[in-house]
């Protein structure tokens, strides 16, 4: 069996006459993970780009 690309599928059925639409897109969870990743990581990620920031965390709880 011949293994086709996704690109290939929606190639074929347009050459067939059919009305495709193709989208292509990143859960934003998982895009947050990847820059988390690549941060952690020490990799320089462009932040104008993705719309993120690197914010400093503080949790402050009472003993009781």
């Amino acid at each position: 069996m011949k293994i086709r690309s996704c690109k290939n599928v929606v190639a074929d059925l347009r050459k067939k006459g059919h009305n495709v639409n193709q989208t292509e897109k990143v859960e934003p969870m998982t895009l947050k993970a990847f820059v988390k990743e690549q941060i952690q990581q020490g990799k320089n990620v462009p932040s104008d780009i993705f719309g993120v920031y690197v914010a400093n965390k503080t949790k402050i709880t009472t003993k009781e």
